[in-house]
């Protein structure tokens, strides 16, 4: 499989620079951009991206774009950044696979219904209370991946489910971040006065 964090020219760990990244994402769009008259041969890459530089080479234009564009939005979000690096070591995620954490599943329970009946009032503290729950759940993943990397001999099953239950922990926060803000969004117009002249 291509390695995302070897074509956008960042390191293979969980914690980015995204500033960093997006850079890179517009130089590697500027490569292979069809006005762009540079050429592998002439480009003066390091080794490390050679050989994704290559792979890329195989590709129109607009794949090329589409590929370089995944990348970036792939190694942006932390679900996909974690699940990406899993998927590097051969370890790949079932959609089906449940979360089999039932703690985790009763805060979840509760979140919902937290938001659900959220306010203007509300709104706010719900977001905060989430963002400090994701940046627990990617401190866990990323203890338990830097346990994985370590491992000289066989990984061991217990490694892999505790590294996999991390990574779906953070795909379902991730996930619930969206309905936050969908959620931000719906009280924000409600708030916002009716214009009679829209009814005349």
């Amino acid at each position: 499989m291509l390695n995302y964090f070897e074509l956008m020219g960042m390191p293979a760990r969980f914690q980015l620079d995204i500033d960093k990244l997006q850079q890179h994402m517009r130089a590697r769009q500027a490569q292979f951009h069809p006005d762009t008259q540079s050429s592998l041969a002439n480009n003066s890459a390091s080794s490390s991206n050679q050989s994704s530089s290559y792979n890329l080479a195989q590709l129109k234009t607009e794949q090329i774009s589409a590929v370089i564009n995944d990348a970036y939005q792939t190694l942006k979000s932390p679900d996909t950044r974690a699940a990406h690096l899993l998927a590097l070591r051969g370890i790949v995620l079932s959609t089906d696979t449940p979360i089999r954490d039932l703690n985790f599943l009763d805060e979840a329970m509760d979140f919902r219904i937290s938001l659900d009946a959220a306010s203007t009032a509300t709104i706010d503290s719900l977001s905060d209370q989430l963002q400090e729950w994701i940046a627990q759940t990617e401190t866990a993943f990323e203890q338990r991946y830097e346990q994985l990397a370590a491992m000289t001999a066989a990984v061991d099953n217990k490694a892999i489910t505790a590294v996999s239950l991390a990574v779906q922990k953070l795909q379902f926060l991730v996930k619930l971040a969206t309905d936050v803000a969908k959620k931000r969004d719906e009280l924000v117009l409600q708030s916002q006065p009716l214009d009679d002249d829209l009814y005349v």
